[in-house]
């Protein structure tokens, strides 16, 4: 069938339908689905090959709530009014526009995926709050700048946007600010999305807590679970390495997580209060060895010297 024909087809359906639609005597504003009354929303764009044009995919289905529906259901056989009842009784389906149940259902499920993924990220709350022995979120905004901790306050910045090396290392005395600076590190990385527009996880682990998980779910043969997290979220926060009891099942265990990290190119921010030579003594000279590469550029050392922040709090 050529154009002309295809188009001739055309005409005579739709006069047929005319036809019917007069001899059912149905009004002539309501033999179509008029615009108004077919959702608008775009479902879908792309752009057409050689044109450089945008085509939208529109839903176009029937509003559910438009003044016009139930009269055009009605006149179209879809409905009828039950004299006995005074209710419409449907006939037959109609295709419904079904896009705000859609917009609700995504609400609920990317409102459960947030919950998840801040649970997820097991991040911990280390600023005191305004009312006795209460705690809340470390952020940028709120960490105490003071001398000894400017430049890892830079590095940490940098990082969330992607002007630093994939892996850090925080290294400093007890209270200069490390833990403050994973939390809003990590925090950060949960209001982001990747260029794809997928949301960032994130982990963070207090590595004396995860090994003593890690032992424990041995025995049960759960070990998995306690490191899945730390595995495969984009983002993997490590704190207090070096204080855990030293041993070759840690050495191994710790080396693993930093070396899946160290050889893929992920994201990894690790804080410690020991130097290279007490991280070789008591975790071996692989996992220093990564800590304190200067060599590749894959990894940047951050030393803070300010004082504990805890000594002034009465």
């Amino acid at each position: 069938m050529n154009e002309m024909d295809s188009l001739a087809k055309s005409f005579e359906l739709l006069g047929n339908y005319k036809k019917r639609f007069a001899e059912a005597g149905i009004p002539k504003d309501l033999w179509y689905i008029t615009e108004d009354m077919e959702c608008q929303n775009v479902l879908s764009s792309f752009f057409m090959p050689g044109t450089g044009e945008i085509i939208e995919d529109r839903c176009l289905k029937l509003l559910r709530n438009h003044p016009r529906t139930k009269e055009y259901l009605s006149a179209h056989g879809y409905q009828f009014y039950d004299i006995e009842t005074g209710e419409m009784v449907s006939v037959k389906k109609a295709a419904f526009c079904n896009c705000d149940e859609i917009i609700q259902q995504k609400q609920l499920i990317d409102k459960y995926d947030t919950i998840r993924r801040y649970r997820d990220a097991n991040l911990p709350q280390v600023v005191r709050g305004k009312i006795p022995r209460s705690s809340i979120n470390a952020t940028f905004e709120n960490f105490a700048e003071r001398e000894g901790a400017e430049a890892a306050f830079e590095v940490a910045s940098d990082y969330t946007v992607g002007n630093a090396p994939s892996i850090l290392v925080f290294i400093g005395g007890t209270g200069t600010g490390k833990t403050h600076l994973l939390e809003a590190i990590g925090r950060q990385y949960l209001e982001q999305d990747h260029e794809n527009g997928t949301p960032y996880t994130v982990r963070y682990e207090l590595v004396s807590n995860m090994l003593r998980e890690l032992r424990e779910s041995f025995r049960i043969k759960s070990e998995e679970s306690v490191t899945a997290h730390a595995y495969n979220a984009d983002l993997l926060l490590l704190d207090d390495i070096g204080a855990e009891k030293p041993s070759e099942w840690v050495e191994q265990e710790l080396f693993n997580l930093i070396e899946d990290r160290y050889r893929n190119n992920r994201l990894l921010v690790m804080a410690t209060n020991e130097v290279e030579p007490t991280i070789k003594a008591k975790l071996g000279d692989r996992i220093a060895s990564r800590l304190f590469d200067s060599e590749t550029g894959t990894v940047k050392q951050v030393y803070l010297t300010a004082t504990d922040y805890r000594a002034g709090i009465s």
